[in-house]
């Protein structure tokens, strides 16, 4: 019963392809190409190829309740979350590798409400592990100390981060080193509930002070009630609940920010640091930068010294910080850490802190997911993290995947590559010198494909967890393990040297990702799938997963990869004047181009000096993949369909972004970096002279126009 299951898990994937065997035999039939229903044929490919390819996708797929954007990327991350939830679902057996055991327990722990709402309240175990919670405590609040050390044993114990962020990232002016990077606390507040595409997590500086104190009102009042203090005067703490959001207002400004201690970046030693904190605030916040980096990167077993590089993104912010900190009472500063950490942690505590957490969310008009789909995301933390997302994916390629794709696969990314390089050749804007340098970054780029390498090994998967305490009926303790494992993943780093092919997001996610700063790409595993490849229909698998590789090679050389080199150093303009003039003249026909696309639903053009950015990469990414297949022995047809393997590589390109979209998702993404779905087909295939070709548009037909804006 257990393997039909799991053949019914993969099926929902791939059910539109006859066979899982590579057959280069067969000879397809339109009717085998469920893609192909999606299509309004009524409508003239010519005047609105958008909707000729998605005319009639809402057909077959509604916009489901409570989601207000989707398409073939919510489809496909919904199937990979369901064979997710099948591995975690099925009882753990001998075989199971111990990662994946983890894995299954820590899932189980969390689904188990009943024992969670029966058991000691685990917010009462935090309150009393930091000495209590002053704004429950009769005491004199000028008695309590709460300093920088605190701060940072309590971010070590619960991988919750306070008043400051921390990561490693490539030293921004030369990409071989890490360096320590230092930002303002950006007040994430990662509750896992449903994102629009692009959104990234909820900040509680966007969250309502309202909402934010009524919450509070309610924990404040539970607390007393668990921790049986006697009644305290409303007014008492009513003040003190206004001074906590008081303080995060302030928080997400940036603090007492001073421009005049600078706004550029600085990248200097913990040394350094220190000396600039100690001759503008000398003792008054007692501040050692060496201890308290260190207290908090203690559990990911590294260790700073006072020569490691630091990056900050200005002394204006740092100062903002310090000075808010120097002025804040200490019991206002535990008040407003122990609040964040309550309300970070609501969802994993018992029935009413999570009725709390629901309502808090639901005054923000944002859905949690159902406890099973909260439990998947939990468990695996993505989009944004790692967390079992790496004893997953090897249990999902041995037996969810097709081994004989990565092969496949790897033929078309080096297609794609050599291709953009090509277009470089033939770039006649370029001078020499610019063209070879431009070149060389393409040759050095990475592609990190499906997962890391050593994830394939069970062993080193679990080599990789072996430190993580994972308990069966400990969901409160699993949570605070996976946000340390949080940590360690982003700072584990810190004293090492630059490797660029270290992964930094989950091979289970449905995105692909290009890093200036590391000049390479990763393509998870989860993309490897239709409708992004299939690996029988070459022209649809090079109008989506070719365009989407060569989208991602563009970046290395838009209005903002252009400025880094082939290693991840910002180099700034290493392009002669003249070559810039002429990409900012091309940069611009992009910009006036989607300018003059209107949005009906929020009587908008669109923002097109927003999403230039993303035009210039959709623009090269379609074209690179179409002399890909071109050049390739992809155009013979072994497809019985009125279309040709032209019209069927540019139709397979317009079916990847069929999407529904709500009023007020189009409308709350105004100003987002990518525009609607409907322009990143009708501008990218208008731009290419070959779509009309293929299509036999009329000139000056809308999709044939006179003028087309072309980069790369």
């Amino acid at each position: 019963m257990r393997s039909q299951l799991n053949v019914c898990t993969v099926l929902i994937a791939f059910t539109i392809f006859p066979s899982w065997t590579y057959d280069h035999s067969y000879q397809f039939n339109a009717s085998d190409i469920f893609e192909l229903n999606y299509l309004n044929e009524l409508v003239d490919p010519c005047d609105n190829f958008y909707e000729f390819t998605c005319g009639n996708f809402e057909k077959y797929h509604p916009l489901p309740p409570g989601e207000n954007v989707w398409d073939n990327f919510y489809i496909l991350q919904e199937q990979i979350h369901k064979i997710a939830k099948t591995i975690l679902q099925q009882p753990i057996k001998q075989t199971d590798a111990v990662s994946l055991r983890k894995a299954k327990s820590a899932y189980s722990a969390c689904v188990d409400l009943d024992y969670i709402d029966k058991n000691r309240p685990r917010d009462l175990e935090i309150i009393e592990d930091l000495d209590g919670w002053p704004i429950i405590q009769d005491i004199e609040f000028e008695t309590i100390n709460f300093d920088f050390e605190d701060i940072a044993k309590v971010t070590s114990k619960y991988g919750v981060e306070f008043l400051f962020n921390f990561e490693v990232v490539p030293n921004l002016f030369n990409a071989t080193e890490n360096v320590l990077y230092i930002t303002a606390d950006n007040l994430n507040n990662a509750g896992v509930y449903k994102k629009a595409k692009g959104e990234t997590d909820q900040k509680l500086k966007n969250f309502s002070s309202s909402a934010f104190e009524n919450f509070l009102q309610k924990v404040v009042q539970r607390a007393r009630h668990i921790t049986n203090r006697t009644p305290t005067l409303y007014d008492r703490i009513w003040h003190e609940i206004q001074q906590i959001t008081n303080f995060t207002n302030v928080l997400a400004q940036g603090g007492y920010a001073n421009t005049s201690y600078g706004t550029t970046v600085v990248i200097e030693t913990i040394e350094s640091l220190q000396n600039w904190t100690n001759t503008h605030f000398g003792e008054k916040i007692k501040l050692n930068w060496l201890k308290f980096i260190n207290i908090i990167v203690e559990p990911t077993g590294t260790k700073v010294i006072n020569a490691t590089k630091i990056m900050l993104t200005s002394r204006s912010i740092l100062y903002g910080i310090l000075k808010l900190f120097e002025e804040t009472p200490p019991h206002v500063l535990k008040n407003f850490v122990i609040a964040r950490l309550l309300l970070v942690m609501a969802p994993d505590l018992d029935k009413e802190m999570r009725n709390y957490h629901r309502e808090f969310y639901n005054d923000h008009n944002l859905t949690l997911y159902e406890r099973p789909e909260y439990c998947v995301r939990k468990i695996l933390d993505y989009p944004n993290h790692i967390g079992f997302s790496y004893a997953l994916a090897n249990e999902y390629y041995h037996n969810y995947f097709n081994k004989d794709k990565i092969i496949l696969i790897t033929d078309i990314v080096d297609k794609i590559y050599e291709s953009f390089i090509q277009l470089l050749y033939e770039a006649e804007w370029l001078d020499e010198a610019t063209k070879q340098i431009a070149i060389d970054k393409i040759e050095e780029m990475y592609l990190l494909l499906a997962f890391p390498n050593w994830t394939v090994n069970q062993t080193e998967v679990d080599d990789y967890y072996k430190n993580l305490r994972i308990c069966s009926w400990d969901h409160f303790g699993n949570s605070r393990s996976l946000r340390l494992l949080r940590m360690a993943t982003k700072l584990s780093q810190t004293s090492n040297i630059r490797d660029r092919q270290i992964w930094s997001m989950s091979p289970l996610e449905i995105n692909a990702y290009y890093s200036s700063q590391s000049n390479r790409i990763q393509l998870p595993i989860a993309m490897l799938n239709p409708i992004f490849y299939n690996g029988f229909i070459e022209s649809f698998d090079y109008g989506r997963l070719g365009m989407i590789i060569g989208h991602e090679i563009t970046h290395a050389l838009d209005n903002q990869g252009r400025y880094y080199d082939k290693f991840g150093t910002y180099a700034g303009n290493w392009w002669s004047s003249n070559v810039s003039r002429t990409f900012e003249e091309r940069q611009k026909c992009f910009i006036d181009q989607y300018s003059k696309y209107y949005i009906p639903e929020t009587s908008n053009n669109v923002n097109s000096v927003n999403t230039v950015r993303e035009n210039i990469a959709d623009n090269g990414g379609l074209r690179t993949a179409y002399y890909a297949f071109i050049k390739s022995e992809a155009t013979r047809s072994r497809i019985l369909s009125k279309y040709t393997p032209e019209q069927l590589f540019f139709i397979g390109f317009g079916t990847l972004w069929c999407s529904k979209e709500t009023k007020g998702y189009l409308y709350s993404n105004q100003d987002s970096t990518y525009p609607p779905n409907r322009y990143r087909v009708i501008g990218p295939v208008s731009n290419m002279k070959e779509f009309a070709a293929a299509f036999n548009c009329a000139p000056n037909s809308s999709m044939n126009p006179q003028a087309r804006c072309i980069l790369w």
